[in-house]
């Protein structure tokens, strides 16, 4: 999982598409193990959380407060402000 997961930064910062585009109605993503499963990577078009393993919670969040206010939250959480 983790060599896979290097070539494809690899191939990313060289100017290769590792994964497809991603376009602004979706957002799919390319998910990494679990390896316990001997799963390496697959590919989830529709982006679904449950189907990538994050919560949809803090996208919710992100709807109703704006993403820019989410991260600046967590910046001056971690930096102790």
């Amino acid at each position: 999982m983790a060599r896979e997961y290097g070539e494809d930064f690899i191939k990313f910062v060289n100017g290769e598409d590792p994964w497809p585009p991603v376009q602004t109605e979706k957002l799919s993503a390319k998910v990494y193990g679990p390896s316990a499963d001997g799963v390496t990577s697959r590919w989830v078009p529709d982006g679904d959380p449950a189907k990538i393993g994050r919560d949809d919670r803090i996208l919710k969040l992100g709807e109703m407060a704006g993403f820019d206010t989410i991260q600046d939250v967590f910046q001056n959480f971690f930096q102790g402000k």
